[in-house]
Order: C-alpha cells, then structure tokens, then sequence
C-alpha cells in the first residue's frame, strides 16, 4: 500500500508484542523506531516498560525510565505504575516505593492502582509496617 509505519504503529507493536511477555522482539521494534529517524515518547517507553512487567524485567523498567527522563520526556501516571508493576513483580519492594517518591517529586497523585501495588509488594516482601502505612 505504500505506507510507511508511524510512531503510533511502532508503539502499538511494542506494547502488543510486550503485553505478551516478549520483551526481546518490544526492544527490537524500538529499535527500528529509532533507526526509522522516528522520536519516541511517552507512549514508546510505557509500552517498553509495560513490557518489562510483563516479562519480570525490574532493572530494564528502571533503565528505560532513565533513558525517558534523559531525553527529556516526562513520566506520567501510566508510566510510573508499569514501573511500580516491574518491580512489585521482581519483589523489589523499596525500588517500588521509590517510584512512589519520584512521583510526588513530579507532582503527580498516585491512584489505588498505583498504592494497592506498593502494598502487594511490601506484604510479599514481609514489610508489613511500610504496607500499612501506605493503607492508611
């Protein structure tokens, strides 16, 4: 048809591919994005991240968080819970409630989601104390 991908199909394969745990093929969609002169944004890297959740990828999470703030693109509420997810998941409990702090930092409001995932990961961590007070 002649058509060439956007940065909306990139973020769509990425997300999709990734949503099904396959973290390898989301980083190599980027990839073409990137070589494709495309720029990503904020919906490229929740896609990339919502991957790394899915695929238990805690570290990849927070390097692409990095990566976003570097190229100065600005999380959102999205962003920051898919990060939460990668680390809830991984059982990194205090990397999780980092998140939480980065997110008051950048005055963003984090939602039930975003608490009852902190909570999950500091009861499957055994910090009890920080889970409830995070309850309240």
């Amino acid at each position: 048809m002649g058509l060439k991908p956007d940065i909306m199909t990139y973020n769509n394969l990425i997300w999709g591919v990734g949503n099904v745990g396959k973290l390898d093929l989301s980083r190599k969609y980027y990839d073409e994005l990137i070589k494709a002169g495309l720029r990503a944004n904020v919906y490229t890297f929740g896609a990339l991240i919502h991957a790394c959740a899915k695929s238990k990828n805690y570290m990849q999470a927070l390097q692409y968080l990095s990566v976003m703030e570097s190229a100065g693109i600005r999380p959102n509420l999205v962003v920051l819970t898919s990060v939460m997810e990668a680390c809830t998941e991984c059982g990194r409990y205090q990397e999780a409630l980092g998140i939480m702090t980065k997110m008051r930092e950048l005055g963003i409001t984090p939602d039930n989601a975003l608490i009852n995932s902190a909570i999950k990961a500091c009861c499957l961590n055994g910090a009890v104390d920080e889970a409830e007070q995070l309850a309240q």
